[in-house]
């Protein structure tokens, strides 16, 4: 039988990015150098041993940020001898794609949110309503599409970037983490197995963050969804699992 395992997801990506500001928090501060793709790379390993899939055939789904994890573990054969097919979902290959893409999608914004975002950068003055109002006016347009908003799926991983906002500040719109000149695609080119590249039409992951996975992953399908944004498995849900069921089931 052959086993689907789905490593990452949203919940996993606040301890990547440490901000070098004073709103982080202690773990961050603290640990701020225990919090790597290394450390998590080897969880991944753990997992898999612990659910007895070493050396197994598995099939490997990673969104947003996760899907940056998957990549860099597929990409290693020493770890994923035994891949059988790859999923990357609304991610991104480097920062510099990425911030392409979300400088294009910012200059779309309505002036007074885009002089709102101006303003709260040079003092990473992340927790304001004025901030969060204009956030919401982007995470509305390249979150997810889904109405009511928020669906529940984005309501949980909203609640998160509450708890902790140290990711989503320095990734998203002000990249100034300490991954912000990070890239992924020399790792690429050694990704041999089937990969199947999904993203929204309205992502923040946007086709520029997505099309090194596509110009340097050998054999690999990509899927760009209509009327879908970073939550594309929500807002088309039957959609995604029509794409996902044809590819992991050949």
């Amino acid at each position: 039988m052959r086993s689907v395992l789905k490593p990452f997801s949203i919940g996993l990506e606040s301890g990547f990015l440490r901000a070098d500001n004073k709103n982080r928090r202690t773990v961050n501060r603290t640990y701020g150098s225990v919090w790597t793709v290394q450390l998590f790379l080897d969880e991944l390993d753990n997992i898999i041993a612990q659910l007895g899939l070493k050396g197994k055939p598995i099939d490997v789904f990673g969104h947003s940020w996760g899907g940056c994890l998957a990549a860099v573990w597929a990409g290693t054969p020493s770890r994923s001898g035994h891949l059988r097919r790859l999923v990357i979902s609304n991610s991104l290959a480097s920062m510099d794609a990425w911030r392409t893409g979300i400088t294009a999608l910012r200059n779309k914004l309505p002036e007074d949110v885009q002089e709102v975002l101006r303003r709260a950068e040079p003092t990473k003055a992340y927790d304001t309503p004025e901030y969060e109002a204009a956030m919401e006016v982007f995470y509305q347009r390249h979150f997810s599409l889904a109405r009511p908003w928020p669906a529940p799926e984005v309501t949980a991983a909203l609640e998160w970037f509450a708890k902790d906002s140290t990711t989503y500040n320095t990734i998203e719109l002000d990249i100034s983490g300490s991954l912000r000149d990070w890239t992924l695609i020399p790792l690429l080119k050694n990704i041999q197995v089937p990969t199947l590249l999904i993203n929204g039409a309205e992502d923040e992951a946007q086709d520029v963050a997505m099309q090194p996975f596509f110009d340097h992953i050998a054999k690999v399908k990509w899927v760009t969804l209509d009327n879908a944004a970073h939550f594309s498995h929500v807002d088309q849900r039957e959609k995604t699992m029509t794409h996902l069921r044809a590819f992991l089931g050949n």
